[in-house]
């Protein structure tokens, strides 16, 4: 992309926030999961102190409607999914460049499904925070308090401390009280349990190897 300079890239969300500030971008491709700060919560940093005025656009796998609120929430232009190809992304990057607010196609369908689907309780409740929901996701998946402390580079202290916070604030007692909850709240369903995606790549640059978790500056 010849109208795109690339200033810098971040392999964890502290390292991103303090770019932001330093270099102060037109527009950051922010990875949702990351190491330390996680995407949302370097998102809504990088909105605070820059008063808005470096654009995120948020790259995911999820496309749950509470990732989506919760990255626009935090501040985010944009949200993209990593299965996107290049045409998206300079798509996304051209709309928020105007001003504008972009959500993939493939997000759109399921969040307006969520609204229409008779028998849903509605989103999940609104004080959970990002962490929370991802490691609630994480638990219902099957995943052990270990294992997704090793996913997420925290300590099982932080990981048992977050399940513990979810636990009070849902009224759960047990894992299987989280399942139902994540079930029913659409954080995850059957055909899902055993799928969780532990560190990504940034989907469309074809520069940035597989495996590698990280954010771009451009």
């Amino acid at each position: 992309m010849p109208e795109y300079e690339v200033v810098a890239e971040a392999d964890d969300g502290d390292s991103i926030v303090e770019l932001a500030a330093a270099l102060k971008p037109d527009v950051i491709l922010m990875d949702i999961e990351m190491p330390n700060t996680d995407g949302i919560e370097a998102t809504r940093q990088i909105t605070a102190k820059t008063g808005g005025a470096v654009k995120v656009i948020v790259l995911s796998f999820h496309t749950e409607e509470e990732f989506v609120a919760e990255a626009f929430r935090a501040g985010a232009s944009g949200y993209l999914c990593k299965e996107s190809g290049f045409a998206e992304l300079v798509m996304a990057l051209q709309e928020v460049g105007k001003g504008r607010k972009y959500l993939c196609p493939t997000v759109t369908s399921p969040v307006i499904a969520r609204y229409v689907a008779p028998g849903k309780d509605g989103p999940p409740r609104a004080d959970l925070t990002p962490r929370e929901r991802q490691v609630l996701k994480m638990l219902s998946d099957g995943l052990s308090v270990k294992r997704i402390a090793a996913i997420l580079d925290l300590s099982v202290k932080t990981v048992f401390a977050a399940r513990s916070n979810v636990m009070a604030k849902i009224g759960a007692t047990s894992t299987a009280d989280l399942t139902k909850y994540a079930l029913r709240h659409g954080l995850v369903t059957l055909d899902r349990r055993d799928r969780h995606h532990a560190s990504v790549g940034l989907g469309p640059h074809s520069s940035s190897p597989p495996g590698r978790t990280g954010a771009r500056t451009v």
